[in-house]
């Protein structure tokens, strides 16, 4: 497949703003045959003023907010809060132009309907883009050429978070390093740091990640200068990335350059209410239209599939260590064993429909009670067994910390890669650092695509449950 070519990123960007603007004037055209339709009175405003004064607020929000969607690391979410932020500010920037022109009859009612759907419609266009462009660059266009300063344990990081990463469009062409040996251990090793303007001139380089020491690299200043007369896009990936696995944010005393470990975001009390709020109506939600139906077709059955009881309850940790009553649909033969050995592929005390319950999380659909109850949250860590929580606070660094938000029914670490059975230490670090993650970067829409992809996976199944 032929590479996108760097010259027509911009084109992106214009294609971007085009279905913007056609989106917009479409609504504009479905709104105004509502107002004429439907509305008591005829605008007085000349019309062609409300179309011109609707499009130049528009122009003037996208170019204040930019497009997020070509950006190489940009979350979903991150899109979203940008069509959102545009739309608000020409929600606002617009009622502003209309009080000033004296354009007051037209309906501020009908203006926030107006706003609201261009948002729906705006993140949609958007996001769906972000996917093709996502899928493009995986296929191999829309490629980056990159290289590594340095050939150490931090060079080695950055290679395979960009090799996993591979709809992002980066394309690593090798290492540099002053150490000569490295070549004998690193098949893309490409020279020393002298060689590396020379490579850079004779490729078309974009982007340059240094992961040497900056202290003890006197090759440091000049590699900088000959980026940024190269037009080459320079990166420094400090050491401490090893073992500082958390959010930093970078702050500035005059020149003097300061890490700040950042806040974690459920420590406001604001999102808290937010994600409280999120957690009772979702919960509702899915205990009326749910529930009923449930009850109705699992009771019997899972009576008919082992002798017990109908919900399986067992003590777990939760929130700041303390424990709680967690309850499932039973899915296993009544054992002395439910507390203390965890479900695994082919375990003999799964029951045939509580296969079928845990490969499709209903088993978990009773736990929505203790989200109303307040003892876990719709998204969060999944609540382990007590002697999990023994066993592997005294083995795994920042174990518990996993325990400053509420339990989840689904969460991050659930639906990329780490649900289910966790045979070695290994995993059980991967699964907690996914936990970490999510509580260091929370926000509403995480845990509204948390959501998606766990009804997604759902749906198609997922190798892991069982």
């Amino acid at each position: 497949m032929p590479k996108l070519k760097k010259g027509l990123v911009p084109l992106i960007v214009f294609v971007v703003k085009v279905g913007d603007f056609v989106i917009l004037n479409l609504l504009l055209v479905a709104f105004h045959y509502v107002y004429e339709k439907y509305m008591p009175y005829e605008i007085q405003t000349e019309e062609k003023t409300i179309w011109v004064v609707v499009n130049l607020c528009y122009g003037f929000s996208v170019s204040l907010f930019g497009v997020r969607l070509v950006d190489r690391v940009v979350g979903i979410e991150t899109i979203i809060r940008n069509a959102f932020y545009i739309v608000v500010f020409h929600f606002v920037l617009l009622n502003c132009s209309f009080a000033i022109l004296n354009i007051f009859d037209v309906s501020g009612w009908m203006i926030f309907c107006f706003s609201g759907s261009m948002c729906l419609l705006l993140i949609g266009w958007r996001v769906s883009l972000r996917l093709i462009l996502k899928s493009y660059r995986k296929k191999g266009g829309n490629l980056i050429n990159i290289v590594i300063i340095g050939a150490g344990e931090v060079a080695e990081q950055v290679y395979e978070e960009m090799k996993a990463d591979v709809f992002s469009g980066f394309k690593v062409l090798g290492f540099f390093d002053n150490n000569v040996k490295s070549s004998e251990i690193i098949p893309d090793y490409l020279g020393t740091l002298q060689d590396l303007p020379a490579f850079c001139n004779s490729k078309r380089i974009d982007e340059i990640y240094y992961t040497l020491p900056i202290t003890t690299g006197q090759h440091f200043m000049p590699l900088v200068r000959f980026a940024r007369m190269n037009i080459i896009n320079f990166f420094v990936v400090p050491d401490f990335n090893r073992v500082l696995k958390r959010k930093i944010d970078l702050l500035f005393l005059d020149n003097i350059a300061l890490f700040k470990f950042s806040t974690e975001p459920l420590s406001i009390k604001s999102n808290r209410i937010v994600k409280r709020v999120l957690d009772i109506v979702f919960s509702v939600l899915v205990i009326i239209f749910t529930y009923p139906l449930l009850f109705l077709i699992l009771v019997p059955l899972i009576k008919l599939s082992s002798p017990g009881p109908i919900l399986f309850k067992q003590e777990r940790t939760g929130l700041k260590g303390e424990n709680f009553v967690c309850y499932k649909f039973r899915s296993m033969t009544v054992n002395k064993d439910a507390d203390n050995l965890q479900a695994t592929r082919g375990d003999t005390r799964i029951t045939r429909l509580g296969s079928f319950l845990r490969k499709t999380n209903l088993d978990e659909m009773p736990q929505f009670i203790n989200v109303i109850k307040g003892d876990m949250s719709v998204v969060g860590p999944r609540p382990h067994m007590i002697k999990h929580t023994e066993e592997y606070s005294r083995l795994i660094d920042r174990y518990m910390f996993r325990h400053l938000v509420k339990p989840g029914v689904t969460g991050w670490a659930q639906v990329t890669g780490f649900r289910g059975e966790t045979k070695d230490l290994k995993q059980m670090e991967g699964r907690v650092e996914k936990d970490v993650w999510y509580i260091e970067n929370w926000s509403i829409l995480l845990d509204i695509k948390i959501i998606l992809n766990t009804v997604i996976n759902a749906v198609i199944g997922d190798d892991n449950a069982f």
